[in-house]
């Protein structure tokens, strides 16, 4: 990402002020999530723009909300079609990134069906909010 593309972290302090919709900002507030990290300030205008970023952070900035919250966000819900694939490295993360996502929707009253596998593993697991 170009530092251009970045926004200075003073000069965005909220989730409103990143154009998050209300009711994640809600469904943040439940999961006692009320200011964004600096990879979040970063990364959520470049993303909610539809943009491409690649985001690098140290383990427990909070980097899967950074591109989970656009993903939400920019969601159709009129639309019944898988409309987004998360790849993940590992079956650990991938679990992760499925509970977050479960977890926001389900604050936030949204529908949003989720599936992780694994050939490797030969497991599969879904579920749907």
């Amino acid at each position: 990402m170009e530092p251009s593309l970045l926004p200075a972290v003073a000069e965005i302090m909220t989730f409103a002020e990143l154009s998050v919709s209300a009711d994640l900002i809600a469904a943040l507030a439940k999961q006692d999530i009320t200011d964004p990290m600096p990879i979040q300030i970063a990364a959520l205008p470049v993303l909610l723009a539809g943009k491409n970023a690649y985001l690098n952070s140290e383990t427990g900035t909070d980097k899967t909300l950074a591109y989970v919250l656009p993903i939400l966000c920019r969601i159709d819900a009129q639309r019944d079609a898988p409309q987004v694939v998360i790849v993940a490295p590992t079956h650990e993360l991938a679990i992760q990134i499925q509970h977050v996502c479960r977890d926001l929707a389900q604050h936030a009253g949204r529908a949003i069906r989720t599936s992780c596998s694994s050939a490797a593993r030969r497991w599969c697991v879904r579920s749907t909010i």
